[in-house]
């Protein structure tokens, strides 16, 4: 590629990143200019970056299956380069494509690679995500034990970060668990604190996930005006993202 070219897809690739969770639908756009100008190049590194940003678009518009492809593209090229990071990251995002495709057994495998990595690392953020991960498959296989103790660990490292985002991520964890063993009003204490940060951070898109669980505790305490408030407001918010799943489930609620 001429300079102009490697310029241009510096600013795609960084553009398409900042924006991946703002706006998901124009940074897979601009992955994707950058990667039809890198395809045919010797940019290692380039590639790589573009083949995750076409990862993580495809998995947050909840493409897991693209996602994956994408993932097993660039994770060589990341090997490598010996960046031990970036393999992480992939390592990450392949244990999400699993876990949202309830391959629990794979999800594992590949988080705790990916904590492995991050533990020699020390980036208490990274760190804090992946022990963020495995709990949540912990929970989702009711060994709430073992959920509890990696959720408390991801809590140690993430109270200390000036970013909120995982703190936000283990409350609702949390509070997903207090919700499974039917302390409702402990779950709707955690989710309320989550929520609360998440839309600190602009973070709206997730919190319709944690605003139907709120519905849904809200329903089991026969408080029916506030799971209604609550599921309005995750429905809206699913609607304008094209998040179906929780559409149908906040419609599941009312009905």
């Amino acid at each position: 590629m001429v300079n102009a070219d490697v310029n241009r897809v510096d600013l795609l690739i960084e553009k398409a990143w900042t924006i991946r969770y703002s706006d998901t639908q124009r940074a897979l756009e601009l992955s994707q200019e950058a990667y039809a100008l890198l395809v045919n190049s010797d940019d290692t590194r380039g590639l790589a970056s573009g083949l995750r940003n076409l990862a993580i678009c495809n998995q947050i518009l909840l493409n897991y299956e693209n996602s994956l492809l994408f993932c097993y593209q660039a994770l060589p090229l990341y090997e490598s380069l010996k960046d031990e990071r970036g393999v992480a990251l992939i390592y990450s995002f392949i244990g999400t494509n699993f876990f949202q495709l309830s391959d629990y057994e794979n999800a594992l495998m590949y988080h705790l690679k990916a904590l492995k990595i991050r533990e020699q690392l020390k980036s208490d953020v990274d760190h804090s995500s992946s022990l963020l991960s495995i709990a949540n498959i912990y929970a989702s296989i009711k060994e709430y034990g073992k959920a509890l103790g990696y959720y408390l660990e991801s809590e140690k490292l993430a109270i200390g970060l000036s970013d909120k985002t995982v703190w936000a991520k283990v409350l609702n964890g949390i509070g997903g668990m207090h919700m499974a063993c039917g302390d409702y009003e402990k779950a709707i204490e955690c989710f309320i604190q989550s929520v609360n940060i998440k839309k600190e951070l602009g973070d709206i898109r997730s919190t319709a996930s944690t605003l139907r669980n709120m519905g849904d505790c809200s329903v089991e305490l026969r408080d029916f005006e506030n799971a209604q408030q609550c599921l309005m407001e995750s429905k809206k918010i699913a609607v304008e993202f094209g998040d179906r799943s929780i559409e149908a489930a906040c419609l599941q609620t009312f009905g």
